[in-house]
């Protein structure tokens, strides 16, 4: 049997992980209640040679919003305790759990840690997280942008911009395109996990597979998104523009599109846009108006 969580990401899957890592760096772990599945988690086993020990690192995990089922923080904790016990207890391991950013339960899986005894380490220099709301109609979307993301999106879409959902072997190369062309023109040095997008690409199961968007004018792509899907929050995992991007606001169609799309999907109720860097500069005013009301 095959059980789906609403708290699916990126993260916490083996096909993203097992492209990154080496089998014997990666654990996973499922937890049982009355002989069912209530959550799991995938752990990263880091070495750290300094101390002598090897940590159980779990980024955005675990997983416990079943789907179907109506999610507590009493399940969530009883997930956390079970890990908890089978790794540090039973284990005599040493655990580091980021949990993830939680538009619905805001700071409630931080507490929960904090009950079962995690200590926090340092806060991040700009913690703001930028959730957009999907399960609104296309008007409603529209309506719930700033006044100003309104704007630069009209001029977007009187200079002919166009999205679309690219697929296959075709869509991966104009995205890897766009992208390997941005990287070259802003000499980035470029940390990202975009070469698990193909592996990624390539699983049976249609909704672990990220979905993928380029914004075009005149045939000319211009932009691109690569949006994960595999839970009720879509995540934007990469993008790219071109040089001609930013006169016709690109940016701006692209967005609108990949959040259409997301509307048109039952399961999605949310749209993770990550952080900004800075909560004053440009990124910041884009995913602010954005998320809007």
């Amino acid at each position: 049997a095959r059980f789906e969580f609403d708290d699916a990401v990126q993260e916490q899957l083996q096909s993203f992980n097992e492209v990154r890592r080496a089998p014997e760096q990666l654990r996973r772990l499922a937890v049982y209640a009355n002989g069912e599945p209530v959550g799991g988690i995938l752990l990263r086993l880091v070495k750290v040679p300094v101390l002598g020990l090897t940590i159980s690192s779990s980024r955005w995990g675990p997983v416990w919003r079943r789907s179907g089922k109506a999610a507590s923080i009493e399940t969530l904790e009883m997930v956390l305790r079970a890990v908890t016990d089978e790794v540090c207890r039973r284990n005599k391991g040493s655990l580091m759990i980021m949990p993830r950013p939680d538009p619905d339960f805001q700071d409630a899986p931080v507490e929960a840690l904090q009950r079962i005894g995690f200590r926090g380490m340092a806060p991040l220099a700009n913690p703001l997280r930028y959730f957009a709301r999907v399960d609104l109609s296309p008007d409603d979307l529209r309506a719930n942008f700033s006044q100003k993301w309104r704007y630069n999106l009209k001029k977007a879409e009187a200079a002919g911009l166009k999205t679309e959902l690219v697929e296959g072997e075709a869509g991966l190369q104009e995205i890897l395109d766009l992208y390997h062309e941005m990287l070259a023109r802003k000499k980035f040095v470029d940390y990202s996990p975009i070469d698990t997008l193909a592996h990624r690409l390539s699983s049976p199961l249609e909704r672990l597979r990220p979905r993928m968007f380029v914004t075009r004018k005149d045939g000319v792509p211009l932009a691109m998104a690569v949006v994960d899907c595999c839970g009720d929050t879509a995540s934007y995992l990469y993008g790219a523009t071109a040089d001609d991007a930013l006169p016709t606001r690109a940016g701006y169609a692209l967005q609108w599109g990949v959040l259409r799309h997301l509307s048109h999907d039952p399961a999605m109720r949310w749209y993770a846009l990550g952080g900004a860097g800075s909560a004053t500069g440009p990124l910041h005013q884009f995913k602010r108006g954005l998320v809007g009301k």
